[in-house]
């Protein structure tokens, strides 16, 4: 995974994400970029035939949104990731597209815990516990179960803790609810 762009005082604005994944049997190359905001071109080695009842794609979807890898700065660097309660931490909703769907995940605060060090490099302080729900708009499945299960579960969680001497937070610990499990 490689996500390059820059880093402006309204966040990030990507200019490129490319994905490559490999296994035994397949692989994959996606590349996205961007230009003034919004998706120019996906390239897909090799190309990409779309299965199944896609939600179709439309220009207006590849609009201000953010790859993966600009979503996780975005979610470091907003506004609302300074110092502060948990219910402002974790009030923020991203726009992605990863190349092939376009969705939002939307952030609430669930709850703030304190975590205690388990050795003398471990943290100890405040967890503001961001509740994440995965909202599909376009380029997915729309009778894939996975697809459901994963839009219709309250359990996708974000522990934001706080970076000692600055004024942001960090996930320090992500969970994702599957069909065969958590990751």
């Amino acid at each position: 995974i490689k996500s390059s762009g820059k880093i402006t005082k309204r966040g990030p604005k990507p200019k490129s994400f490319s994905f490559h994944y490999e296994s035994n049997s397949q692989q994959e190359k996606v590349n996205v970029l961007f230009r003034k905001e919004r998706v120019n071109q996906v390239i897909y080695d090799p190309p990409f035939v779309p299965k199944g009842n896609i939600a179709p794609i439309s220009q207006k979807h590849l609009k201000k949104v953010f790859d993966p890898m600009s979503a996780m700065i975005a979610l470091t660097s907003s506004k609302n990731n300074r110092k502060g309660s948990g219910s402002r931490i974790c009030k923020i909703t991203l726009p992605l597209f990863d190349g092939k769907e376009r969705y939002n995940l939307v952030f609430s605060h669930k709850k703030t815990v304190h975590m205690s060090k388990t050795d003398e490099k471990g943290y100890s302080g405040p967890a503001h516990i961001c509740r994440v729900r995965y909202h599909p708009i376009a380029g997915h499945e729309k009778d894939n179960q996975g697809t459901q299960f994963m839009a219709d579960t309250k359990e996708i969680e974000v522990w934001m803790v706080p970076v000692p001497n600055t004024s942001f937070n960090l996930p320090y610990h992500i969970v994702i609810p599957t069909l065969v499990g958590y990751v």
